[in-house]
C-alpha cells in the first residue's frame, strides 16, 4: 500500500501518524512516495491529488485499488486493506463449532459478534489481521451470535465481540460449550502477544509430559524379583 503525498498538503501530515500506526502491522508493506522530488513518477502514475492512497498486489508493476474513504484514519485503511484481501479467517456454525472446534485437533481463536455490534464492526479488520499473522499456528473463525444466538448463550458469551482461544493440549474432550480462554483485548498486536505466550507454554507442557513418560519407560517396573 502506497501513498503518494506533497511536503505541503496538510492532509498528508495529518496522515503521517495514522501511516505509522500502520507500518507495525507487517502484514501488507506500506510505502511513501514524496511527489516534489518524484514529480515525473507521479505525473506518470496520474496522481491527481493528495494523499492518493493505492493498493498494489504482490509482484505486480500495477496498482489494483486506490482509496476512496473519506476517513483516513489507521482502522478506516486496514479495513479497506483487509476487505480487499483475501480472507483467512472462517465463518462458522453451530455444526463447524462442535466437531472443528471442540472436537477437532487445532488450535482455534474466534470471535463471537452481532452484526449490529459497532465495536463488532471496528474490531473485525483486526480480527482478519490476526488471522493472517497466526495462520499455520492458530486457525481464526467467526461465528454470528445474533444468527445462533443459542448456541453464543450456552458457551456463556455475554458481551460483544467476545474473543476466546481453545488450545488443543492433546486431548479434545476438555473443550466445549463451557471451555476456552477469554482475552480482553481488542487490538491485534496485543492478542498476538498472549495467544503467542500461551502457544510456548503449551509447547512446554507437552515437552514436560513427555519427558516424565520417557523417563517413566527408560526406568522400567520398580518392583521386579531378581532370580
Amino acid at each position: 500500500m502506497v501513498a503518494f503525498f506533497m511536503p505541503w498538503c496538510q492532509h498528508c501530515l495529518a496522515l503521517l501518524p495514522e501511516w505509522r500506526k500502520l507500518m507495525v502491522d507487517g502484514i501488507v508493506k506500506v510505502g511513501t512516495v514524496d511527489c516534489n522530488k518524484h514529480r515525473s513518477f507521479c505525473r506518470h502514475e496520474d496522481i491527481l491529488g493528495y494523499p492518493e492512497i493505492r493498493l498494489f498486489p504482490q509482484n505486480a508493476s500495477r496498482w489494483d485499488q486506490s482509496y476512496t474513504g473519506w476517513n483516513k484514519d489507521s482502522q478506516s485503511l486496514r479495513s479497506w486493506v483487509f476487505g480487499s484481501l483475501p480472507r483467512v479467517s472462517q465463518d462458522l456454525t453451530p455444526k463447524d463449532l462442535r466437531r472443528r472446534v471442540y472436537g477437532g485437533k487445532q488450535h482455534w481463536v474466534l470471535d463471537f459478534y452481532t452484526p449490529w455490534c459497532v465495536p463488532c464492526q471496528e474490531f473485525a479488520p483486526e480480527f482478519e489481521l490476526l488471522a493472517h499473522v497466526m495462520k499455520g499456528s492458530i486457525r481464526a473463525g467467526r461465528l454470528d451470535c445474533q444468527a445462533h444466538a443459542q448456541v453464543c448463550e450456552r458457551a456463556g458469551i455475554k458481551a460483544y465481540p467476545t474473543i476466546r482461544f481453545y488450545p488443543y493440549s492433546g486431548s479434545a474432550v476438555v473443550r466445549n460449550d463451557q471451555g476456552g480462554e477469554d482475552i480482553n483485548s481488542r487490538d491485534a498486536n496485543g492478542i498476538t502477544r498472549v495467544l503467542r505466550r500461551r502457544l510456548q507454554q503449551l509447547s512446554a507442557d507437552s515437552q514436560s509430559k513427555f519427558s516424565k513418560v520417557k523417563v517413566s519407560l527408560l526406568a522400567g517396573p520398580s518392583n521386579y524379583r531378581r532370580f
